[in-house]
């Protein structure tokens, strides 16, 4: 059996071909240094010429080639290097395969590396089963096998080595699960799955399994809970068969969407039953752990409807209890002044030793019954009842729990089918509310048992005991609704089956793989320069404490730019950027008759080749021109918000059908996320593009989040009148760089912080597009896409976290020891604080245990830091991410201030995501820019979609000014480009995002019946 084609045949040809080196990099590879000069002592000219070559091709690929292939001009600076005369001509043949093989040992030894052998061979196998068990597709894991052979400093293998090593992993995984699947599952079980496919009666149809309604009513949540109790039962008939398959999170997600992706007539062909079998246990596996975040996610929602409900009417009754009683509250002040006037009045008469007792006593009796004297006492002492019982009930918040216990009606009936469905880990959760949630189940909870209440505080426990015409169960079970939400968020109750809400634990690197292969791991994920806690804690703690004498020092001399001291403090002017986006280049581009969208992304494609990293194809067939005018209206479809019905309906020779079976066939999320990356990387390898670089050698990207409106029900989406009105809506972080290339967009709902989505993107493009470590990475975001801990997430992925604060004289500011703390005492800039070294470090190594885990893939820094944000009381890992935070962040705001081109520069990337946000709302046109699609799946693919479609057109124009520059002479080209570097290329008034009219083409006959016939239409 052949092996599998991972690349095209171009890009096999360039894995395998001699490196195209720049001139730089000659300088660099092909030199003489010491250990080469000594090594070459008194060798022939030829081997010395042969010699350079191999290491220079070394030092830039990491393998050695055959050198008859070797660039002329590579040759022709070895023999300069070397002095060997314009004269001297090199021949491999001269070059015999004894003396190659012992320079290239005499290279590797060099450098620190070994030569590529069958014991490594093994080593990159286990590296490729793994990957494949994770399910990484077949390039990413060869890639992943080069990245492995640089970490080990071995040569690397050639492109047909590493493809047979991918190709027998992945057929040696499938063929195992396979037997072992056989081997454990039962026939019975087997056919209870295959039912599913074969079958007309069973209680769910595959069709209605592969939906999750996204609505929060009564009838859906009752609904999904039946589908959740129902794929709860398939999932437990063959959760111990699969379990002996011993399949990762990944594999299980992969064979689901075998059966996902398949309509039921494919299903029906299918002629491997143990195959069909084994995907569709994956499905329901793959479906429960789904259905049960979807439900709790729902839960959520009720519950915090209700919740916000009882809220602003306590706050809208309050409102009008204290216009109500503001006559009485009038009254009880004057009693109060007046009370404190009769008191002063008894003591002046009482310490009057001029007068008899007698008299005095006389005068304060009168005193006491002229002020109880009026009749209306009982007023007064009503009104201070009033107060009383407000008081207490302020205390214990009757108020608000009233009128959420108004709710109870509809709330038992919306959320008791879900609770009954969900499957809670009791091992790992607190014992009172599992008890609780027991008791809720049986059938006890609707007799007259006392139901338990020790998940209760004691205020809560009063609320259900005390005397009211509600049911106390019914209060009960609102409480307990509350309990789950706040369990789950705390940690406190876990979900044992669930992506989304398992033990935190679960979503790192397992600990024993941990703590067996730590080193390995360290490497893998880049953390070798922070293994040391202590070193690197002091390097930026003695670097915090020279910068706040440097600053304060700048501060006292007025060498701040835009400084201003204040008497409470201190203020910082904000800087104008030196950027422009409305002048030279939208006006050059206006000037071009206008290019429909259709045709500018086709045209990109020819250039970009984005359309190839879409293919799902194996036997590495190009997409044919039919199904790339299909794909190519898909995308547009999605990424402009017009649908596939409204597509259909506007363009020719394509159906609805076509463009829903090509967005399921080949626009996954992952697909359009590398068809994106493949867009990027183009636009990297121009040469344009670099006038807009702030510094050479660093890299500046920003992110900005966009509120959008969704028009469906959705359970990712969130009510905000602020943002949406009376509509719900979510987030989209959009990312861009100094290119002005859009490299990275996420979705997440519009409650969470931009924070933690965005230390996802960026984990995300240091994986592909900008490698740690080749260049200093700066990243900006407003304060939204702040936090304390992202910032110490960020520095662990090698970016410099650089955000525009809205009030940065408010941002606390910390300090490394308490002696610097004390030296600022009565300075302008001085610490509030000192940070916790002892507790930072005692979780140092937790710290790069999540981290890695982050960087390797085992979990999503989103989810884990949102998750670990929410807690209550915070974990101890997460004080430390935040205590380490407060240390960078207090550095960065000390530079910030202290280099004005820094505020410049953020302020620049700042301006250039939000002005690309104009842009997505330019292309996001149809249907008022509201999302008609609710999963999260969904939502992301349209997302997509939009930045694929605004990465065209940023390749367009720099294609279109890079043009126009050729056809310049030296002088003006140099003006133009000064020009263009001070502008944008976000630009899009030259783009027909609508389509064109054509005015050449007849209309077809559109009526059946003539005029003559439509006249004699008789209507009465």
């Amino acid at each position: 059996m052949s092996d599998l084609i991972i690349l095209s045949r171009h890009r096999r040809r360039i894995f395998d071909s001699i490196p195209s080196l720049t001139v730089d990099e000659r300088m660099v590879y092909i030199n003489l240094d010491t250990v080469t000069r000594k090594y070459l002592r008194n060798k022939k000219s030829h081997r010395k010429v042969g010699y350079l070559l191999h290491k220079a091709y070394f030092q830039s690929k990491g393998r050695f080639f055959d050198l008859s292939t070797a660039h002329k001009r590579d040759i022709n600076s070895a023999v300069k290097r070397l002095n060997l005369g314009s004269s001297y001509s090199f021949e491999p043949s001269e070059y015999s395969t004894t003396l190659q093989n012992e320079d290239k040992q005499h290279i590797l030894q060099a450098h620190g590396w070994h030569a590529y052998k069958s014991s490594f061979a093994n080593e990159l196998m286990g590296v490729a089963r793994l990957l494949v068990a994770r399910r990484y597709e077949a390039e990413r894991i060869l890639f992943s096998l080069l990245d492995h052979c640089w970490a080990k400093r071995v040569s690397i293998p050639s492109y047909a080595t590493l493809t047979k090593i991918v190709t027998e992993s992945m057929r040696e995984y499938e063929s195992s699960v396979l037997d072992k699947w056989h081997q454990h599952s039962t026939s019975s079980l087997r056919e209870l799955l295959l039912n599913q496919v074969h079958s007309n009666k069973t209680s769910f149809s595959l069709s209605h399994l592969k939906t999750i309604d996204q609505d929060d009513s009564l009838q859906a949540m009752s609904r999904n809970a039946r589908i959740l109790s129902y794929c709860r039962d398939m999932f437990f008939a063959a959760e111990s068969s699969l379990t002996s398959v011993n399949l990762m999170p990944e594999g299980i997600r992969h064979f689901s969407d075998q059966i996902s992706k398949n309509d039921i007539a494919q299903l029906r062909r299918q002629k491997n039953e143990a195959n069909l079998s084994l995907n569709l246990a994956c499905f329901v596996q793959d479906q429960f752990y789904q259905r049960q975040d979807a439900t709790f996610i729902a839960f959520k929602k009720v519950i915090r409807s209700a919740v916000n409900m009882a809220k602003k009417k306590d706050q809208t009754v309050k409102a009008q209890r204290e216009e109500e009683h503001l006559e009485a509250n009038r009254q009880v002040v004057d009693t109060a002044k007046q009370s404190r006037a009769v008191i002063r009045e008894i003591y002046t008469i009482s310490k009057d030793g001029k007068k008899p007792l007698s008299q005095r006593n006389e005068q304060v009796i009168h005193l006491i019954e002229a002020f109880f004297g009026e009749g209306d006492e009982d007023d007064i002492s009503r009104v201070f009842d009033t107060f009383e019982n407000d008081l207490i009930n302020m205390q214990k918040r009757k108020g608000y729990y009233h009128y959420l216990f108004d709710q109870h009606t509809s709330l038992i009936r919306k959320l008791s089918p879900a609770l009954r469905a969900l499957t809670f880990d009791s091992e790992n959760s607190n014992p009172d509310l599992i008890e609780a949630i027991e008791y809720f189940r049986s059938n006890e909870s609707e007799s007259n048992k006392k139901a338990p209440t020790e998940f209760l505080n004691e205020s809560e426990k009063e609320l259900v005991m005390e005397e009211s015409n509600l049911p106390t169960i019914s209060r009960w079970k609102i409480l307990l609704f509350c309990a789950v939400i706040i369990g789950i968020r705390d940690k406190k109750l876990i979900l044992k089956y669930s992506y989304k809400y398992r033990e935190d634990q679960s979503y790192l690197i397992p600990l024993q793989e941990w703590l067996a292969d730590r080193e390995t791991l360290i490497r893998r994920a880049n953390l070798e320069s922070f293994v040391d806690g202590p070193q690197v804690l002091e390097k930026i703690g003695r670097h915090l404490n020279q910068q706040y004498y440097c600053v304060n020092d700048m501060i006292d001399r007025n060498e701040i730019e835009g400084f201003q001291k204040r008497p409470s403090g201190w203020l910082l002017k904000k800087l104008d950027a030196d950027y422009d986006n409305s002048k030279f280049i939208p006006t050059l581009l206006s000037n071009h008759k206008a290019v429909t969208l259709y045709e500018l992304l086709a045209e990109i494609d020819k250039y970009s080749e984005f359309s190839k990293v879409l293919q799902t194809d194996k036997s590495g067939k190009e997409l044919s021109s039919i199904k790339l005018k299909q794909v190519y209206a898909t995308i547009m479809s999605l990424g402009t918000n017009l649908g596939h019905h409204n597509m259909a309906r506007a363009a020719r020779n394509i159906s609805e059908k076509q463009l829903r079976d090509t967005e399921k066939q080949w626009l996954s999320p992952s697909s359009l996320s590398k068809a994106n990356e493949a867009m990027v990387s183009f636009i990297q390898s121009l040469p344009l593009p670099k006038v807009f670089h702030n510094n050479e050698g660093e890299l500046h990207t920003s992110s900005d989040g966009k509120k959008i409106t969704v028009a469906v029900n959705s359970l990712l989406a969130n009510f905000s009148y602020k943002y949406y009105g009376k509509e719900q809506g979510i987030t989209a972080n959009s990312y861009t760089d100094e290119f002005q290339a859009f490299f990275n967009i996420n979705v997440h709902t519009s409650s969470d912080r931009e924070a933690a989505s965005m230390l996802d993107g960026m984990v995300e493009s240091t994986r592909a597009l900008y490698p740690e470590g080749e260049m200093r990475h700066w990243h900006s975001t407003d304060q939204h896409g702040f936090t304390e801990a992202v910032f110490a997430g960020m520095h662990f992925i090698n970016v410099s976290f650089a955000p525009r604060f809205a009030k940065i004289h408010k941002q606390a500011l910390c300090t490394y020891d308490d002696k610097t703390k004390q030296a600022m005492k009565g300075r302008v800039l001085k610490p509030g604080s000192t940070i916790n070294r002892k507790s930072i470090l005692s979780q140092w190594d937790k710290v790069l245990h999540l981290m890695a885990s982050i960087k390797l893939g085992y979990c999503s820094a989103a989810h884990i830091f949102r998750m670990m944000s929410a807690q209550s009381p915070k974990s101890d890992v997460y004080k430390a991410l935040q205590g380490f935070g407060q240390l960078l962040k207090s550095s960065y705001i000390l530079s910030y201030l202290e280099h004005p081109e820094i505020r410049r520069h953020v302020q620049k990337q700042l301006n250039r995501v939000e002005h690309g946000q104009k842009l997505s709302e330019a292309v996001f046109f149809a249907r008022q820019g509201k999302l008609r699609v609710g999963t999260e799946s969904d939502i992301q693919k349209a997302m997509l979609c939009k930045t694929l479609l605004k990465n065209a057109i940023i390749i367009w124009n720099y294609l279109f000014l890079s043009d126009y520059c050729c056809q310049l002479d030296d002088s003006q080209r140099q003006e133009v480009i000064n020009s263009i570097s001070n502008g944008s290329v976000i630009a899009w008034a030259h783009v027909n995002m609508h389509g064109v009219y054509d005015f050449d083409r007849l209309p077809s006959k559109s009526f059946k019946s003539t005029i003559t016939q439509m006249r004699a239409l008789k209507v009465a």
